[in-house]
């Protein structure tokens, strides 16, 4: 079903694409996929992701006004960040998180010591260990052998300085949305990178899909893309909230 009356902008996680989201394009054809872009130095968020909507063309101040349809982000993981902060630009009412820590406390303690010996690298060496880092992904890509998409390839398009840019990132807290946007937030109850079972007091769970997978928006696609419907149908249009097929 076409997001007829909104577009669904992707902000896709750590090392990977667009073809994260090929199951949410099989459900919303008109769906947008953020381009990662190489970061400038310490720049901000904000900044990076006005960039973002600079490259695929969308006009911030008409969407904010209400001459254009409006605009609502969806971050998987890493994404999360960006798609508050697009929120922030583009007057979004509703985001759409899943897969994010919002605290570091959530994220495994296996990757928050990977996190902490990498963080202590000199520059130098924390770019040598992006562009491996890649090539460790892609092969494990390739190995578990995702179905129905081939995704094995993502992590050869991520540039290797958004590795050293979004520890920097997310080393502070996922920041507030604006006034107005609500923030709506889906995890898998077993996923190995982010504890489902550590979400802080004061941090809902609108979405728990039964799985172990990270990319359950990839892996779980039915249930996801009925989530995402029934959210956008109550946050655009509460009067039609309650219909089998919400026209979203």
């Amino acid at each position: 079903m076409s997001l007829t009356y909104s577009r669904l902008l992707c902000f896709p996680g750590i090392a990977a694409d667009e073809r994260l989201f090929d199951r949410q394009r099989d459900a919303f054809p008109d769906l947008l996929v953020a381009p990662w872009l190489t970061p400038r130095r310490a720049e901000p968020v904000g900044a990076y992701v006005a960039r973002q909507l600079d490259a695929l063309g969308i006009d911030a101040a008409r969407v904010r006004a209400g001459d254009e349809p409006p605009v609502i982000p969806f971050g998987q993981s890493f994404g999360g960040w960006l798609g508050i902060a697009a929120a922030a630009h583009l007057g979004s009412p509703l985001v759409l998180i899943i897969a994010n820590a919002p605290v570091p406390e959530m994220v495994s303690d296996e990757m928050q010591r990977k996190v902490a010996q990498l963080s202590a690298l000199p520059h130098w060496a924390i770019m040598a260990f992006a562009r491996t880092y890649k090539a460790f992904l892609a092969a494990r890509c390739a190995a578990r052998r995702l179905p129905p998409r081939d995704l094995s390839r993502m992590p050869l398009g991520f540039p290797a300085r958004m590795l050293l840019w979004s520890g920097l990132v997310m080393s502070q807290p996922l920041p507030e949305p604006p006034p107005g946007c609500c923030v709506r937030r889906g995890y898998a109850r077993h996923d190995p990178v982010v504890r489902y079972e550590r979400l802080p007091s004061g941090h809902t769970a609108d979405l728990v899909v039964e799985t172990d997978s990270h990319i359950f928006n990839h892996t779980n696609a039915d249930e996801v893309n009925a989530w995402i419907r029934r959210t956008v149908a109550e946050a655009l249009h509460p009067a039609n909230a309650t219909n089998t097929e919400p026209r979203v």
